[in-house]
């Protein structure tokens, strides 16, 4: 029986190697594996063999089935294969060629805007001035007169690091470094992240965004302010947003003056005022 189950195995696999398509397979598996096939005529001659040999007649034919099923599916494997290699090549498809570049994904809201705002300012004149996230205490306070008591030096409003330095509460330590390295004239904006010690809320938050501008030079005032407010509005709001300025005191900062943008009726949103400094002698006087 082990020497006729060996034969079937070699024929079979003779046949399955001859197979050159998916039709030729199933007809060899249907001869060897089927209903009708000598495995499954063997299968039934189980209940003529004594009970202490059927464990051993039944091991040799699951291998000789298993074997057959591993030739068929090497053979399925090769089969495909070639097709797909012919295919290619009636094709003629270079496999040298890079592929085609499918882009996945998209820009963060936040990321968009931010470039908005620098496109409309860049076509005002405007240059994009960028600083360390990570600062000091002079540039984030000192330099701005900001007194020792000052509540948005305190531990509860700024984060401060371990060894020194502090995570910078707004983007004026770029408007510093700016002022400390360029002469007058300065047209500036300086966009960037900021970090404040808020617990998050819908209005709140300890990372947000902000883009602040300076001008320095002869002979500018509120009314150059207002000015360049009133086009940024209309470039990125649309010409039928109204503006208004308007005086506000901000416990943190003291005397401000704030713009305000009302469009539609329905959509409001706030920004705080240019800094526009104007030389006065040897000194300079700001309006923010």
């Amino acid at each position: 029986m082990e020497e006729e189950l060996r034969k079937l195995v070699e024929y079979a696999e003779k046949d399955i190697f001859a197979c050159s398509s998916p039709n030729d397979l199933l007809n060899v598996k249907a001869k060897y594996l089927g209903k009708k096939s000598l495995l499954s005529s063997l299968y039934a001659q189980m209940r003529n063999i004594p009970v202490e040999e059927r464990p051993a007649f039944g091991n040799l034919i699951n291998e000789a089935k298993k074997r057959i099923e591993d030739l068929l599916e090497q053979q399925n494997k090769v089969i495909k294969e070639n097709a797909w290699k012919k295919n290619e090549a009636k094709a003629g498809t270079d496999l040298t060629m890079p592929g085609i570049f499918s882009s996945r994904g998209g820009l963060h809201p936040l990321t968009i805007i931010r470039r908005e705002i620098d496109e409309v300012f860049l076509g005002l004149g405007f240059e994009i001035a960028e600083g360390p996230d990570i600062d000091d205490d002079f540039h984030n306070f000192d330099a701005l007169n900001t007194p020792l008591d000052h509540p948005s030096r305190n531990l509860a409003d700024t984060f401060y690091l371990e060894g020194g330095g502090l995570l910078r509460t707004h983007t004026s330590t770029v408007q510093v470094r700016v002022m400390e390295k360029y002469p007058p004239p300065i047209k500036i904006i300086s966009p960037g992240r900021c970090y404040r010690n808020d617990k998050p809320d819908p209005s709140h938050s300890p990372v947000f965004h902000q883009v602040e501008a300076l001008v320095v030079d002869k002979g500018i005032s509120l009314a150059d302010m207002k000015d360049m407010l009133s086009q940024f509005a209309s470039i990125m709001f649309g010409k039928d947003v109204s503006s208004r300025i308007r005086p506000h005191f901000f416990p943190l900062y003291g005397t401000q003056c704030g713009n305000g943008y009302f469009l539609c009726c329905l959509w409001w949103n706030r920004l705080q005022g240019l800094q526009i400094f104007r030389m006065v002698g040897n000194g300079w006087c700001g309006n923010g």
